[in-house]
């Protein structure tokens, strides 16, 4: 296991644990009929932030492991998925064109 390896792993593991985190705390809130409950709509705006904080961020360090290990070990698939999603994009925007 290379150095690069770890800090994926690391990535990915702090990763999953704020998406975790985030989902835990809107779960914990919630009552038996399954509707958040919040003493005021300032706590509840304050909630919400860290929550969508917290999973963006949660996300966010998941995609980048997952980014550093394409440009790590398959570079050229991803070159390949970039070139195919510009063709695609041209081709959409040919056929748009053609429509008009």
């Amino acid at each position: 296991m290379n150095s690069t390896n770890l800090i994926c792993l690391v990535l990915a593991g702090f990763g999953a644990l704020f998406v975790y985190q985030s989902k835990r705390r809107s779960f914990t809130r919630t009552n038996w009929l399954g509707i958040e409950q919040f003493s005021s709509y300032r706590s509840k705006v304050l909630s919400k932030l860290m929550d969508s904080t917290l999973l963006a961020i949660g996300y966010g360090c998941v995609g980048g492991a997952l980014v550093i290990l394409l440009v790590e070990y398959a570079s050229e698939y991803l070159v390949m998925g970039a070139i195919l999603w510009i063709a695609l994009w041209l081709d959409d925007e040919w056929h748009a064109r053609r429509k008009q």
